[in-house]
């Protein structure tokens, strides 16, 4: 295939401090060290990174932000929260604290996910990770109830990349208030809307957006896309000419691309896939020539295999590419022709 393309101090005091600093330096390491992951998947799965929040120092997200109280007072603006330190927190290792007043409580990223310890309560999990599909949860003794419901696409912020987004609910049973967070692993939260509850029946809400970002470890993103034609030759089908094409990408989410395709109903689509797939029929008498686009592919180098089954499910061809995507490039891999 075809690739187009600073007072004194005393001895005691001095030594206290040291050991003091040592133990905060320690623990940062050991957080670090944590975090970090050498199973390649990782890099190119956002929904398996083991550092769901990318909580190093200096991390800053910029949001926009819009705020409605109820008295068609509209506030409009832009703020910006950045990782400033650690805290050490018995039990429970070191926290990130984040200055500004966007977000409450202290972060700690951790085997099962991204928790959070609020000034006046316990630390709760807010976000599991790897992404349960219909699960829930309490934080608090209760006070809390958060749940996972679906994916919720890619988050596109143009110009900086598309990255795979999560939708995470949130309950404060005290204060009436729901919130939802769109969450990428590894940028961390792209959107968070929050609806107030309030016993005079107004609407209040605040809609937060991400706009920019400046990390140290920036996630991988999926803004590339590929573009390819499939000729197939009818008479080298069965006489039913039905047949699936599974796409395969070595890297995931990638991996359940698939679709059948009847002369007499069409292009038919299969659920439970993270990537859109786009395929167009085009007419022809003598073949069957589908024009197939697939978004948000993670920047890097793939390899790709496309299988045509039959009706009854037996293996009918299978043809191969290897190609590299850039950000936000479309790649053209030209012509496969089936049974060639």
């Amino acid at each position: 295939m075809n690739i187009i393309t600073e007072k004194p101090v005393g001895k005691k005091t001095l030594f206290n401090s040291i050991l003091y600093l040592i133990i905060i330096v320690l623990l940062g390491t050991v957080m670090m060290n944590c975090s970090k992951s050498t199973d390649s998947n990782d890099v190119w799965n956002p929904n398996i990174l083991s550092e769901p929040m990318p909580l190093e120092i200096g991390n800053t997200w910029t949001y926009e932000r819009l705020r409605f109280d109820g008295y068609d007072t509209i506030l409009h603006d832009t703020v910006s929260v950045t990782v400033d330190r650690y805290r050490p927190l018995w039990p429970g290792g070191a926290w990130a604290v984040l200055d500004g007043d966007i977000f409450d409580g202290w972060w700690s990223n951790r085997d099962d996910g991204m928790w959070v310890k609020p000034e006046d309560s316990d630390p709760f999990l807010l976000f599991k990770h790897p992404f349960p599909v219909w699960d829930d949860w309490i934080g608090d003794g209760g006070r809390y109830q958060i749940s996972t419901h679906y994916w919720g696409g890619y988050y596109d912020m143009p110009g900086m990349g598309a990255f795979l987004s999560f939708v995470y609910s949130f309950y404060d049973t005290l204060l009436q208030d729901m919130t939802s967070y769109n969450f990428c692993s590894g940028l961390g939260i792209t959107r968070r809307y929050t609806y107030i509850g309030e016993n005079d029946g107004l609407r209040r809400f605040e809609d937060l957006l991400l706009i920019d970002f400046e990390l140290d470890d920036p996630p991988v993103d999926s803004s590339g896309k590929i573009t390819f034609h499939l000729w197939v030759d009818d008479d080298q089908l069965p006489p039913e000419h039905s047949f699936d094409v599974f796409i395969r990408l070595n890297n995931k989410p990638f991996d359940c691309l698939q679709y059948g395709f009847d002369p007499e109903r069409g292009i038919s689509f299969y659920d439970g896939c993270y990537c859109p797939l786009s395929v167009n029929y085009l007419d022809s008498l003598t073949e069957y020539i589908h024009y197939i686009e697939i978004p948000y592919v993670p920047s890097g180098e793939h390899s790709m295999y496309v299988q045509i089954r039959g009706a009854d499910n037996n293996h009918l061809t299978t043809d191969t590419a290897n190609f590299v995507v850039d950000s936000g490039q479309t790649i053209y891999l030209g012509r496969l022709t089936a049974f060639d």
